[in-house]
């Protein structure tokens, strides 16, 4: 079997991890609440597919795009440049999430850590979820993958503030 027909094997970076950011969020039961998905210490990044499930009970994902239909969040150009985007959707009734993105040639790979997308949550009551990933592949350019772990966030949703009556002086 020549070189060229060995399979690929995964690329050798160590440490990459696929996180919310920030790592866990709150907020009121009236307002809602935005975070990123965010890729830390890769290398040679070229592509991402990153799948994602949350309590549909609590809260809805906010389409960022309505002039295509169904639900998407937003694509963010910062440090993976999303040329482009082969599924950005968000299944409000299932409670799913599913965002796979590559760039283009001659675009170079990236190296680092930054954001790749945003999710904003419209909370429906109070309580909290936890987004949990539930797939994940990141790739450099030649499809070899790249080997990353994932970290779930809590996502909350409080009881709006109380307000307290300001005592006033009677004269």
């Amino acid at each position: 079997m020549a070189a060229a027909d060995w399979p690929k094997a995964p690329a050798q970076t160590a440490g990459a991890v696929i996180r919310c950011e920030p790592g866990n969020v709150s907020g009121p039961r009236n307002a809602p609440l935005t975070l990123d998905l965010y890729i830390e210490n890769v290398a040679d990044l070229y592509g991402a597919d990153v799948r994602l499930t949350f309590n549909p009970a609590i809260a809805r994902v906010v389409d960022t795009n309505s002039l295509q239909s169904g639900v998407q969040i937003q694509p963010l150009s910062g440090f993976l440049s999303p040329d482009f985007v082969a599924f950005n959707t968000a299944n409000n009734g299932a409670g799913t999430i599913k965002y796979v993105v590559t760039q283009l040639n001659p675009r170079l790979p990236v190296t680092g850590s930054g954001s790749i997308a945003r999710i904003t949550f419209q909370p429906l009551r109070a309580g909290s979820f936890t987004l949990a990933f539930t797939y994940q592949q990141l790739a450099q350019r030649d499809g070899i993958a790249i080997p990353a772990t994932t970290q779930n966030c809590v996502v909350t949703f409080g009881p709006p503030p109380t307000r307290t009556a300001t005592p006033t002086r009677t004269p």
